[in-house]
């Protein structure tokens, strides 16, 4: 019987099945492999694809595609110059620092994030907000990969 389920497990994942986890009759488990979330990022010299880590800060995830993302406070939730336009996807969780550090600033829109404090988990669409060559300035420390 555990053949059976293991034929329909590859099976599934060949066709890209949404499963993730599929819980085999002898109580075994197998997770699907981490598949590379894709992010397309709208900057301002155009449409940025690529593929990052899962986990991977988006701050970062964008600095390594080549996007002069600003980050003033080295990834810290003390500015908002890493802010970006969620315009499709999941970016998982907000936490405190970030909704409270958001919650200073007046006209966000409700899917503007901090993108030092977004882990990637999800494919996603995004506007970036600021970037150095636009705004003709240093793009800050580079934010810790934790």
């Amino acid at each position: 019987m555990d053949s059976l389920f293991q034929k329909i497990f590859i099976d599934l994942l060949k066709n890209r099945s949404c499963a993730k986890v599929l819980l085999l009759s002898n109580h075994k488990t197998i997770r699907e492999p981490r598949i590379m979330p894709r992010i397309e990022a709208e900057t301002a010299t155009g449409p940025v694809a690529f593929e990052a880590a899962p986990e991977r800060k988006l701050v970062l995830a964008l600095e390594d595609a080549g996007i002069d993302i600003l980050h003033r406070c080295g990834g810290n939730a003390k500015c908002t110059t890493c802010r970006v336009e969620i315009l499709a996807g999941d970016p998982g969780e907000i936490g405190d620092a970030e909704r409270n550090r958001l919650a200073m600033e007046t006209g966000l829109a409700e899917n503007v994030r901090l993108s030092c404090q977004v882990h990637v988990i999800d494919d996603l669409k995004v506007r970036v907000i600021n970037q150095a060559s636009v705004r003709a300035m240093d793009a800050g420390p580079r934010p810790v990969d934790e």
